[in-house]
C-alpha cells in the first residue's frame, strides 16, 4: 500500500523485496530490489538485500557485485563482507573469500558467522591449522554452534589428529543428538581406527536419524565389506546406488572392495 500512496518510496520498494524473498519468489525481490535502488542509488542495504536474492538464485557473479556495491557505499557492513565472502566462496574463489571474511572480522571481531566461514575456506585451500584456529574460535564466541564443532573435527582428521576429531564430533552431536553428519563423521573415525562395532553403531545411528543419508549407506558398504561380510556390504551398497548412481563408479576404486572386484554378484551390482 504505501508503494501506491508513494511510488518513489524506496523503503516500501525494499520492504517489498524482502517480502518476495521470505516467498521465495527472487525473481520478483530483485525487481523490487533494483526500484528501490533506482530512487536512493546509495541505499547499501538494498544493495546488499539484491546481492541476497541474486545468490539464492545461484547467479554468485551477481551477487559479489551487488555485494561490492553495498561495501563501497558503507565500508563497515560486516554483514555485506561476509555474504561477499560467501559468494566468492561459491565462485570457488577461495582467496578472495578469506579476505572478505576477514574484513568482517575485522569491523566485527565477535561476528562468529565469519570465524566460521573462515575456517571453512581456509579448510577448502587444506591450511587446515588454521582452519582449527578459526573454527575454535567461532566456538569460544557461540559454544553451541553445532556446525562448527563438526567441521572442527573434520579438520583435526585432516591433520590425522584422530583423538581431537572424536572429541569435537562427540561435542557436536552432544550439542545437537540429530546430527546425523556428525555420526557418519564420527563413525568414519571409528572405521579408520578399525574400531568396527563402533562405527557400525555411528554409521546405524546416521540411518536411523535420516534413513536416505546415502553415505551412511555407502560407509556401511565399506565397513562389512572390510570385514569379508559379502552379504550385508552387497546390501548396502546396493542401496547407495538406488539413491546415487556414483556410488557405482566409487566402489570400483575403493580399496574396501577390492577383494569383491571380481565378483560375481558384485559385478551384476554396478552394471
Amino acid at each position: 500500500k504505501a508503494i501506491d500512496i508513494k511510488p518513489d518510496y524506496q523503503k516500501a520498494w525494499n520492504n517489498l523485496g524482502n517480502a518476495h524473498s521470505a516467498m521465495q519468489d527472487y525473481a520478483q525481490a530483485i525487481l523490487a530490489y533494483q526500484k528501490a535502488i533506482d530512487i536512493k542509488p546509495d541505499f547499501h542495504e538494498a544493495w546488499n538485500n539484491l546481492g541476497i536474492a541474486h545468490y539464492a538464485m545461484q547467479d554468485y557473479a551477481q551477487a559479489i557485485l551487488a555485494y561490492q556495491k553495498a561495501i563501497d557505499i558503507k565500508p563497515d557492513d560486516h554483514q555485506a563482507w561476509c555474504n561477499l565472502g560467501i559468494a566468492h566462496k561459491n565462485m570457488q574463489d577461495y582467496a578472495q573469500a578469506i579476505l572478505a571474511y576477514q574484513k568482517a572480522i575485522e569491523i566485527k571481531p565477535d561476528k562468529h558467522e565469519a570465524w566460521y566461514n573462515l575456517g571453512s575456506a581456509l579448510d577448502d585451500m587444506q591450511n587446515y591449522a588454521q582452519a582449527i584456529l578459526a573454527y575454535q574460535k567461532a566456538i569460544d564466541i557461540k559454544p553451541d554452534l553445532h556446525e562448527a564443532w563438526n567441521n572442527l573435527g573434520i579438520a583435526h582428521k585432516n591433520m590425522q589428529d584422530y583423538a581431537q576429531a572424536i572429541l569435537a564430533y562427540q561435542k557436536a552431536i552432544d550439542i545437537k543428538p540429530d546430527y546425523h553428519e556428525a555420526w557418519n563423521n564420527l563413525g568414519i573415525i571409528y572405521s579408520t581406527q578399525k574400531e568396527y562395532n563402533q562405527a557400525k553403531e555411528c554409521f546405524e545411528r546416521a540411518l536411523l536419524i535420516k534413513p536416505d543419508y546415502e553415505s551412511a549407506m555407502f560407509n556401511l558398504a565399506c565397513l562389512h565389506s572390510l570385514q569379508q561380510n559379502k552379504t550385508q556390504a552387497l546390501a548396502y551398497l546396493q542401496q547407495a546406488i538406488a539413491q546415487n548412481t556414483k556410488y557405482k563408479a566409487m566402489s570400483q576404486t575403493d580399496s574396501d572392495f577390492e577383494w569383491l572386484w571380481t565378483d560375481a554378484d558384485f559385478q551384476a551390482l554396478i552394471q
